[in-house]
């Protein structure tokens, strides 16, 4: 790896489960660029699996629970890998994980896909378990999505001009808002 550059593979499944999604961007000096990026179709029967351990009022064995986890690393790890293959081998995976629960309130979220299956399916450090680390910081569990937002409305506020902030809501299974106020003052939070 150069000093000066760091190539990273960022990868994640949302709720709807239809599939991997990933990005390469090469981070240097003087910013960043993407790489390329590329989707994987979800396995119907691990699809299954994780909208029965999301019910409402289901009851799974910690065992069950502990396969799931499993599988869908070994399986993330294999998609990775395809897509390694269609784009350009990174210094580094930073994956999501699979959102099964998430209860920001109370300061806890389970987030499945085995970080050591991804390591063992392509040979590549992997950085995960960002939802827990927010969470521990006092966040909500989304830290990278501000980040994004802030340099989105940096492009925005160029485009609209200086009349104030800039909200940005990113839509999905796990929705947040994104307010970047006057001296780029961040207010992040689930909506």
């Amino acid at each position: 790896m150069s000093e000066k550059s760091l190539r990273v593979l960022g990868v994640m499944t949302g709720t709807s489960c239809d599939g991997l999604d990933g990005a390469c961007l090469d981070f240097n000096l003087n910013g960043w660029s993407s790489l390329g990026e590329g989707s994987v179709s979800y396995p119907p029967s691990l699809r299954r699996r994780v909208f029965e351990i999301q019910k409402t009022g289901g009851v799974l064995s910690v065992q069950k629970i502990l396969e799931l986890n499993r599988d869908l690393g070994i399986w993330y790890g294999k998609a990775i890998g395809s897509l390694i293959r269609r784009l350009r081998v990174p210094h580094v995976i930073a994956n999501h994980g699979q959102t099964v629960a998430h209860f920001p309130d109370s300061a806890v979220t389970l987030q499945l896909g085995d970080p050591t299956q991804i390591v063992r399916h392509t040979g590549l450090t992997v950085v995960s378990h960002f939802r827990e680390g927010d969470l521990s910081a006092g966040g909500q569990g989304a830290p990278l999505v501000p980040l994004f937002h802030q340099v989105l409305a940096g492009t925005l506020k160029g485009k609209l001009g200086e009349r104030g902030g800039v909200a940005i809501h990113n839509l999905g299974g796990m929705s947040n808002l994104t307010y970047i106020g006057p001296k780029d003052r961040i207010l992040a939070f689930d909506t």
